[in-house]
Parts: structure tokens; C-alpha cells; sequence
């Protein structure tokens, strides 16, 4: 395996870590204060939906983007 490769694998990795890392916070975040909010008001049930949205959208940007790496690397050559 090339330096390039093994750079451009290290670099997806870490993207992929870095994304999910995120999600997991967020969603953790969420999940910790879904007994209050879904007990509470209307204005904690709709902040907890849009934490849990937010969690949702940054699974989805994680997969787009190592899709996107991934397609980078196989049209360009550089795939392990």
C-alpha cells in the first residue's frame, strides 16, 4: 500500500470517527434529557425532536461524506 493510500485511508477513518463521535453526542445528549422534556411542556418535547433530528442529520452527513471519500478514491485509483 502507497503513502498516498494509506493517508487517504487514515483520512476516511478519522472523518468516520469524527461524524459518529458527533452523533453520539448529540444523541446522548438527547437521550439524557428525554424523561424531562417528553414530561414537560410542549417547548421540551420540541427541543428533544430537534436534538434527536439533529443526531439524525449528522449520521446522514457522516454517510454522504464517506461516500463521497470513497467515491474520491476509486475514481482517482488511490482504494486499498
Amino acid at each position: 500500500m502507497s503513502k498516498r493510500a494509506r493517508i487517504a485511508r487514515t483520512a476516511a477513518i478519522s472523518n468516520g470517527m469524527v461524524w459518529f463521535g458527533l452523533a453520539l453526542f448529540v444523541g446522548a445528549f438527547a437521550v439524557q434529557l428525554a424523561p424531562a422534556a417528553l414530561a414537560g411542556a410542549w417547548a421540551g418535547v420540541g427541543g428533544w425532536i430537534c436534538l434527536v433530528l439533529a443526531t439524525i442529520g449528522l449520521i446522514v452527513m457522516g454517510l454522504v461524506e464517506q461516500r463521497t471519500m470513497r467515491a474520491a478514491r476509486v475514481k482517482y485509483g488511490h482504494h486499498p
